[in-house]
């Protein structure tokens, strides 16, 4: 085992100091512009009477959080170019995976989750005084965007699955309660709040993208047909 993972390490002890590297350097740049994120978010929640730290080092931890995970998607789509560098499509793939996970996170930021916190917010509003810790906003605030940005590389999954072989059109159409009925049970478990309102807004958009990418497979197969 441990020989087994010595030869890994020499293998791709390169790349792993580069991606160290890669990753140290923009946790720097994002730790510097995490403070400007962190009020674009509390934007949402200020109708409230603004956020509270729970502790003294609250704030800094939600920094090196937002920091960590923004850096880490950064990377990861880094990696995924660099690893499909010498094929013009999959550099082409690699670009949209990356447009399709700022376009659900835009979508996240500036739609869902604006009305997602209005809705929960305004529960029990007249009788109970709205008081949220500043990571538990973030925590709920990040969780959802990177669900819904995550949903979005649904199409390039279901192309690739496609070209290997492992899912056709039809399939996709005859189990689509099937998967519909998944995602949901899923989509329960990983979103922050576990509300009906915020599970069916993070549905939605997997249910379009579901379909359109059905109808996108669809059409491939009458081409090559």
């Amino acid at each position: 085992m441990i020989a087994a993972l010595l030869r890994l390490w020499k293998r791709y002890r390169q790349a792993a100091v580069w991606a160290a590297l890669g990753f140290a350097a923009f946790f720097g740049l994002f730790y510097a512009l995490a403070p400007f994120l962190m009020e674009d978010l509390a934007t949402m929640a200020r109708d409230v009477g603004g956020l509270y730290q729970k502790t003294v080092g609250e704030a800094f931890l939600a920094r090196l959080l937002l920091a960590a995970l923004c850096s880490l998607t950064v990377c990861l789509f880094l990696l995924l170019g660099f690893a499909l560098r010498r094929r013009a499509r999959g550099l082409l793939w690699s670009a949209g995976a990356l447009g399709l996970f700022l376009a659900g996170g835009a979508l996240a930021r500036c739609v869902l989750l604006p009305k997602a916190l209005a809705m929960l917010l305004s529960i029990l509003r007249d009788r109970f005084e709205p008081r949220i810790s500043l990571l538990d906003y973030l925590l709920f605030c990040e969780t959802l965007i990177l669900i819904v940005a995550a949903l979005f590389e649904l199409p390039l999954a279901l192309t690739l699955l496609h070209r290997m072989g492992l899912v056709r059109a039809q399939s996709l159409r005859a189990n689509r309660k099937r998967v519909v009925l998944g995602a949901l049970i899923l989509l329960a478990i990983v979103t922050p709040s576990q509300d009906m309102v915020t599970l069916l807004m993070a549905t939605l958009p997997f249910w379009l993208l579901f379909e359109g990418s059905v109808f996108w497979l669809g059409l491939m197969e009458k081409r090559h047909a």
